[in-house]
């Protein structure tokens, strides 16, 4: 367990030692644990700190650090030394002060922790220069680094990523920056083992004004903390620099402060999944990796080629082209999206395989007079629900092991529903899709857009579907997608 800021507190003994747990007494005579916190710090020049350091505060006493020179590139030495000026970035110049002082000594003050720093920021790098796309060099060393290091010390708490970067990604669409950096900071919370998709991920803006600074690298700095949950963007709002690049060291203290205050005040969970759901995924750049929020089924499965991104959604490029899941599909399900089809002939999720590849199976689908149709083979047939326009709309199947249906398009006006009851079915044994997972025809070779899915193993009622509906709606506003 660990805490955030005790300011306030009546503190009456505070003990503190490096790798170590002790405790504060405050005066409601509740224990407050206290220990040994580490923050990874990565990025180019601008987390390394290009001004000299101005004579104030230094670093806490205690303070360590995991120099990189110390480690890489075996990392079977995870000697720390104090943290001084310059910390040990890839190419640290003498003097070089860095956001962290100021982070770290506000972090202290407010907290009481001992604070641990691994310093892995390198000037001039980017994801363009292959430098911080999984596998790079740089982005395997802050992985390995930390990962060591925490082996080595596992009292301590890995706490969080302090990030600053995009100078040198100028040149990219804010398309391709977007996707490079959305994806790495799922996949470092993903490969640091003591990290989860839960752990703190801190970025800052860029100079305003600098030559490093466009409108493409700014605008997905921005976007950062709107689509990648458990993150926080820190403004650079009034800070100056004496390059047109670098910040200053006045503006590295007012920067460090902020960093922490992004830190101590962040609230930007994940949306939690749907009470019961056997998966539970929302699409974009920031779930490349298709991590279930429910924690239950396994990620999701290209099928064929990839999805293309954007910022809230993932657009399934073709038939066959679908997405996976780890789920058979059972006796009693639920089937649940907020999808655009693009008014495009579409299978948009289920079991179903094309006529005479089997005798089960079961599909939401879009044809060509956009209406949105559910099929089962070997049961209810095909079954109108109503139409769809090139609008996001939540849309929903579900069927229990006696062949009762519901169809269900949700729209903020009036809700179209139809149901009924089949003659029977046969689960399929092939896994639930989102998209064309199994059916491969070029009758159906549209490219819907998906925002969100939900699998569960139950059957939902109308007005299940209605509250599960109402969610969706919220989770998707806070993702700028308006649901009909």
């Amino acid at each position: 367990m660990s805490i955030g800021k005790v300011s306030g507190a009546d503190v009456s003994i505070v003990k503190k030692f490096s790798g170590t747990t002790s405790f504060l007494t405050i005066s409601t005579g509740a224990p407050v644990e206290i220990g040994t916190h580490v923050f990874l710090l990565v990025g180019q020049s601008n987390m390394v700190g290009r001004p000299t350091f101005d004579g104030g505060t230094g670093y806490p006493s205690g303070t360590l650090q995991y120099p990189q020179a110390t480690g890489y590139p075996t990392y079977t030495d995870t000697t720390t030394i104090a943290a001084s000026p310059p910390l040990g970035h890839w190419d640290a110049q003498a003097g070089d002060m860095g956001l962290a002082l100021q982070f770290t000594i506000d972090y202290v003050n407010e907290t009481g922790n001992t604070v641990v720093l691994i310093p892995a920021a390198r000037g001039g790098t980017g994801f363009l220069q292959n430098n911080w796309n999984p596998g790079d060099v740089e982005y395997e060393h802050a992985v390995d680094a930390t990962n060591a290091l925490m082996t080595a010390n596992p009292s301590w708490v890995f706490k969080a990523i302090l990030w600053h970067q995009g100078e040198n990604d100028k040149t990219s669409s804010e398309a391709v920056y977007s996707t490079a950096l959305f994806k790495m900071i799922q996949q470092i919370r993903e490969d640091i083992n003591e990290a989860t998709q839960q752990t703190p991920f801190i970025t800052g803006e860029l100079l305003v004004g600098g030559n490093g600074t466009t409108a493409n690298n700014s605008a997905v700095i921005t976007n950062t903390p709107v689509y990648n949950y458990q993150t926080a963007l820190v403004s650079s709002a009034s800070l100056t620099s004496y390059d047109n690049l670098h910040f200053d060291a006045a503006s590295l203290r007012t920067f460090g402060t902020r960093y922490e205050n992004a830190f101590s005040g962040l609230n930007n969970p994940y949306p939690s999944a749907e009470s019961g759901a056997i998966g539970h995924w929302i699409f974009g750049r920031s779930n490349q990796l298709y991590i279930d929020l429910t924690g239950i089924a396994t990620n999701l499965t290209e099928n064929s080629a990839a999805p293309s991104f954007a910022y809230n959604y993932a657009e399934i490029v073709n038939e066959n082209d679908g997405l996976a899941t780890s789920i058979t599909e059972p006796s009693t399900f639920t089937m649940c999206f907020v999808v655009n089809t693009q008014s495009q002939n579409a299978m948009l999720g289920g079991t179903l395989t094309q006529s005479g590849a089997g005798s089960d199976g079961v599909s939401l689908y879009i044809s060509a007079s956009t209406n949105l149709n559910l099929n089962e083979r070997g049961g209810i047939g095909n079954v109108t629900i109503g139409s769809m326009t090139s609008n996001f709309y939540f849309i929903a199947l579900s069927i229990d092991s006696a062949d009762n249906y519901v169809g269900y398009i949700g729209d903020q006006t009036s809700t179209t529903v139809v149901t009924g009851t089949g003659p029977g079915r046969n689960a399929s044994t092939r896994a639930l899709g989102v998209g064309d997972t199994h059916y491969n025809s070029a009758s159906f070779g549209g490219s819907p857009q998906f925002a969100e899915a939900i699998f569960f193993d139950s059957a939902k009622t109308e007005a299940e579907l209605d509250a599960i509906y109402a969610r969706s709606v919220t989770r998707m506003s806070a993702r700028n997608i308006t649901v009909q």
